[in-house]
């Protein structure tokens, strides 16, 4: 059985990303965001949980529930509990950053290039903005994205092959 493709709308590329002169996906302008309350800074059960460390805890006088589960945690990282001395050490001096161990030129050899089959994708969606003039819309496509130069067959009598050449 055939594996189906998603379904490719006329605003995007194939990539997934915006096709020029796309009206639909500018509709904030710069500076402007789409959720201008943000993310709430708590919810009903970070509250619940929150009022109910802060109570006291069963059996005790003054002792609360957060009190309580600290000493049990201190008191199975004192057994020699790895889990628990690394969540008291995560909690109390942060988690350690873990280190990047690469050169940059193995960094840039991971960076995307583009596939001819992308760039021709990104050429058939330009077109239209140019009306059908292939060699400017090369040239502007490869003005936005020097790597479609690599992919893409220029055609040297054409009348923007200086700017193409660059």
């Amino acid at each position: 059985m055939a594996t189906k493709k998603p379904k490719q709308t006329e605003n995007k590329r194939r990539n997934g990303q915006f096709a020029p002169g796309n009206k639909l996906g500018n509709r904030f302008k710069p500076g402007e965001t789409g959720n201008p309350a943000g993310r709430p800074k708590r919810t009903k059960l970070t509250e619940a949980l929150t009022a109910k460390m802060a109570e006291i805890a069963p059996g005790a006088v003054e002792e609360t529930v957060a009190e309580r589960i600290a000493q049990a945690l201190i008191d199975e990282a004192l057994k020699g509990n790895v889990q628990a001395i690394r969540e008291i050490g995560d909690r109390t001096e942060g988690k350690p950053r873990q280190a990047l161990d690469a050169e940059p030129t193995q960094i840039s050899e991971y960076r995307h290039r583009v596939t001819r089959e992308e760039a021709e994708g990104y050429l058939a969606d330009w077109l239209p903005l140019f009306d059908g003039d292939r060699p400017r819309a090369i040239a502007a496509l490869i003005e936005v994205d020097p790597e479609c130069a690599a992919v893409l067959p220029i055609d040297p009598d054409a009348e923007c092959a200086d700017a193409l050449a660059q």
